[in-house]
């Protein structure tokens, strides 16, 4: 959907430090009852350094953005989960989930960003430094009850869940805010103490019968309900340039804002089968209800009824499915909520309480057929959408060239996708290629500057893979990617954009036996100009030896990664109202002596120890 941005590149997650240990236990109770019980503990510390590029179209001009960035986060996780399988008889069987997590995390971080015009004249900056803490613990709750009845197929289930979300933030902003001549703007600029407290409680439950009508028929009636609660809190305040340890209460940020979504869904399915294909259609009839309470502004009370048909059809011996489905999703609570978001003050961000959900059809076709003789497979699908409602962001510029958005209900939205793959042995060459195609379309309506404007956005891929087929002495690959971005504004041309991504690779491992393997990679990433100030290429080559011990029970494998020292994270973002390329830090070259030791030498996962050297 043209509301989320689509990204292509590596991870940016700069340079990460990592600890997690574990432990699962399973028991095995009397009357083939399971108990499990497991928990992970997970340490982190994650080096960020960014440089992002962001082009924003405006009607008749184009904004640049350049933004240096820079954090240390820490993180540590402690997760439990647990689950118990009872079974009481042949006809009556229960299971019961339920899992804990407690998570801590702070941030210091530093970012320069600067508003600039076309021929890079500056318009305004802003130094920024965050220091922030966070503090969430959340715990769920299922429970899981099937029945046989005596009638053969008859079936009932019952089911329900809770769950608790609790958040705590506390945020130390110093946000200073200076004009194209680099003079400082006290108005704009924002020094606070930011304290934000949220938390969620919601609670499902629900029942499904199942009726066999006859051999081939089956009727199916459901309901449930289903409660979604969040109150937040949030106490700003300001705080004295000359001695930050001074503050006072900002009372128009500081707002409370309680909600509150309730559905009530009841439906029934009708299900046929025999031989050649399975069919099933059906309808649910959905009540929802919001309910929100601002500490300013006039509560929110709204009712909202939907009916959501949904249709599937499998054949099969062609292994041809086509699938049907409705849903709505209800605006998040920040889309909601009527309050400003100062945190980034050139990007400011406000809710919209007026919004309405969105009504989604969605269909998706697809086919997939394997030779076993000759080892050639096709694989097809096909996706199409129709968004109702569908919530955008509007943004526009003001005298001080900040960006301000809020979301919007827009009209509708379109979408059509697919993709082929098809894969086959060359024998003259005694090796098999894979080849395939994809692409996108999304057609909708975004706002810039308070105008709306139609859009269409393309994206189309392509991929080949050509590999030898007899592996004995070696393996070796040569494969290509390539990925077609486009975005056409039909009113406005001066505002479209394009660029490609290009990944070859190839791969090369020989087996020189006694148990000794040499191979190699070299990925050569090209992120083509387009509408970019410039090209990105990315070449990462790495390179292992390993030998195998006592029939293979003890491997030991020296691998070198990112010989040349180029690796760093490439994301480029192309969205309704910008385009955007990131760079940031990623490991570098580095060398890794990896010993595995596998009880049974025909274990497909065996558990490695690991020395780690890194130059």
């Amino acid at each position: 959907n043209s509301g989320a941005p689509v990204s292509f590149g590596q991870n940016n997650s700069g340079d990460t430090k990592s600890i997690t240990a574990g432990l699962n236990m399973n028991y095995d109770l009397p009357g083939k009852n399971k108990l499990n019980f497991s928990y992970y503990l997970t340490q982190s510390n994650t080096d960020l350094s960014q440089l992002t590029q962001r082009n924003s179209f405006q009607p008749g001009f184009n904004l640049l953005n350049d933004k240096i960035y820079n954090s240390i986060s820490n993180a540590l996780n402690h997760n439990f989960y647990s689950s118990l399988d009872i079974k009481i008889d042949s006809t009556t069987e229960f299971t019961f989930t339920g899992s804990l997590g407690l998570r801590n995390s702070d941030n210091i971080s530093d970012r320069i960003d600067s508003t600039l015009t076309e021929e890079r004249v500056l318009l305004n900056l802003n130094d920024q430094n965050n220091d922030n803490d966070t503090e969430s613990d959340n715990y769920s709750a299922q429970l899981n009850f099937r029945k046989k009845l005596k009638k053969k197929g008859r079936t009932i289930t019952v089911d329900g869940s809770i769950g608790n979300t609790s958040t705590g933030y506390l945020n130390n902003l110093l946000s200073k805010v200076y004009d194209e001549n680099l003079v400082l703007n006290i108005s704009r600029s924002v020094l606070q103490y930011q304290d934000q407290q949220s938390v969620n409680n919601n609670y499902n439950y629900g029942a499904t019968y199942t009726e066999p009508l006859n051999t081939k028929w089956y009727l199916t009636l459901n309901a449930n309900r289903k409660n979604n609660k969040t109150d937040l809190i949030k106490e700003f305040f300001d705080l004295d340039p000359d001695n930050t340890t001074v503050r006072t209460l900002n009372e128009e940020l500081s707002r409370t804002f309680d909600n509150t979504f309730v559905y009530n869904i009841g439906g029934a399915n009708i299900r046929f089968r025999n031989d050649r294909l399975t069919f099933s259609t059906g309808v649910e009839y959905q009540n929802s209800r919001l309910d929100g309470i601002p500490s300013v502004g006039e509560p929110i009370n709204r009712s909202f009824n939907y009916f959501l048909p949904k249709a599937s059809l499998e054949l099969e011996n062609t292994n041809f499915r086509v699938n049907y489905n409705t849903s709505v999703r209800e605006p998040s609570m920040d889309q909601l909520q009527p309050v400003v978001d100062n945190s980034d003050p050139l990007n400011v961000y406000k809710g919209n309480p007026n919004l309405i959900p969105e009504f989604r059809h969605n269909m998706r076709i697809s086919y997939n057929f394997f030779d076993q003789f000759n080892f050639r497979s096709l694989f097809a699908n096909i996706r199409m959408g129709y968004t109702k409602n569908r919530i955008t962001t509007s943004s526009f510029v003001d005298q001080f060239f900040v960006r301000n958005q809020t979301p919007l209900n827009t009209d509708h939205e379109s979408t059509l996708s697919g993709n082929i793959s098809y894969s086959s042995p060359i024998k003259f060459l005694k090796s098999k290629f894979r080849a395939g195609v994809n692409t996108s379309l999304t057609s909708g309506i975004n706002f810039i500057n308070q105008q709306s404007n139609n859009i269409d956005r393309w994206t189309n891929g392509m991929n080949l893979l050509i590999e030898n087929k007899t592996k004995t002495r070696f393996d070796a690959s040569i494969s290509g990617r390539w990925s077609f971005n486009n975005n056409i504004y039909k009113n406005k041309e001066a505002l479209n954009t394009e660029f490609v991504n290009q990944t070859y690779e190839t791969y090369l491992a020989l087996f020189a036996g006694k148990n000794w393997t040499l191979d190699t990679r070299l990925e050569y990433n090209i992120y083509g100009q387009g509408s970019f100030d410039e090209p990105t290429t990315v070449k990462l080559w790495q390179a292992s030896v390993s030998k195998g011990f006592i029939n293979n029970k003890i491997v030991a494998k020296l691998r070198v990664f990112d010989i040349l020292n180029q690796n760093q994270g490439v994301s480029r973002t192309a969205s309704e109202t910008y385009i955007e390329e990131s760079i940031s830090n990623s490991i570098g070259r580095y060398i890794m002596l990896n010993v595995t030791y596998s009880l049974n030498a025909l274990s497909a996962q065996p558990q490695p120890q690991r020395m780690m050297m890194m130059h």
